[in-house]
């Protein structure tokens, strides 16, 4: 026995040769007990085999398909070995020569051949006339196993019937940024009135005016592409302390109309703020107390003359 690799798939294979002249090989490795007594491709019959055969053949003179089972092998094994080795088989006709023979079954294996060219050049031109449109790709999976064989024994008649290739029509889907700038920034500054219209102030973000008009990858993805849009972004974005302080605004003004004391710890609670708010929201406040003095000094201004 001697073992080599497949140069294809670099799995071992073994060749294993009997006394007898029997030679095989075997794609490994072995997965189960059974493999270990599979044959794999016969390289060589052995004398044994040969004398087996011409035993049966010329002296108990069966029948090629009895022959063929004894032996274990396909009928045109035998055949191809009989007249390999010039034997006399009752199957063969006596009168003719061997070279007529010979003649004869390479006709019959041309006109066998030629009536499975002709069944499949039909097949694929019935698929044609069935589907017109189709390419030549779609009409190889409707019909693999004539496609292949013509491909394999036909294939200049394969290529002269068969669909032209279908070059693929691509669109121009190339996006006018200018024209889709306008229309996002129209969207966006109708989205950014409804924010600031809600009576509970919503901070003003990037996110949350994108997903306002649903366009939150595109935004995200493109803005570059669209300067308009990009500029006017910034200006209504909001920081933190910009938030901050239109809260401090909205919460003053609430106050006021529900006819309460505008105070500071009353705004801050009612705005929501944390005590480490920054300098910038410190003096927004401060101006509004400001504000709300000089308010309160004009209405004692304006009693004082209404009672003199």
């Amino acid at each position: 026995m001697s073992i080599s690799l497949c140069c294809d798939t670099k799995k071992p294979v073994g060749t294993f040769a009997c006394s007898c002249g029997f030679i095989y090989c075997r794609t490994g490795p072995d997965q189960t007990e059974a493999d270990t007594r599979r044959i794999g491709k016969i390289k060589a019959v052995g004398d044994l085999w040969q004398q087996k055969l011409r035993h049966l053949v010329e002296v108990e003179q069966l029948g090629l398909r009895e022959t063929a089972r004894r032996l274990q092998v396909d009928s045109r094994t035998i055949n191809r070995y009989v007249q390999l080795l010039r034997l006399t088989a009752k199957w063969r006709s006596h009168n003719e020569p061997q070279d007529a023979e010979t003649t004869e079954f390479t006709c019959t294996q041309a006109s066998d051949s030629d009536d499975i060219k002709t069944q499949h050049r039909n097949t694929w031109s019935a698929l044609q006339r069935q589907h017109p449109l189709a390419s030549k790709t779609a009409l190889r999976r409707l019909a693999p196993a004539p496609y292949i064989w013509l491909y394999r024994h036909d294939r200049e008649w394969l290529n002269q019937n068969s669909p032209l290739t279908q070059r693929p029509v691509y669109e121009n889907n190339r996006v006018n940024w200018q024209e889709r700038d306008e229309q996002i920034l129209t969207q966006l500054r109708e989205a950014v009135q409804r924010l600031l219209s809600i009576e509970k102030p919503i901070r003003i973000t990037v996110s949350k005016v994108a997903k306002a008009i649903g366009q939150v990858a595109l935004i995200e993805q493109h803005l570059d592409q669209m300067p308009q849009t990009k500029t006017y972004l910034d200006s209504v974005v909001e920081s933190i302390e910009d938030y901050q302080i239109r809260r401090v605004r909205w919460a003053a003004t609430l106050l006021d109309q529900r006819g309460e004391e505008v105070l500071s710890w009353k705004v801050v609670r009612m705005a929501g703020l944390r005590p480490d708010y920054s300098e910038k929201v410190k003096r927004a406040i401060s101006q509004l107390d400001q504000q709300i003095d000089v308010k309160c000094m004009k209405l004692d201004e304006v009693e004082l003359s209404i009672t003199f």
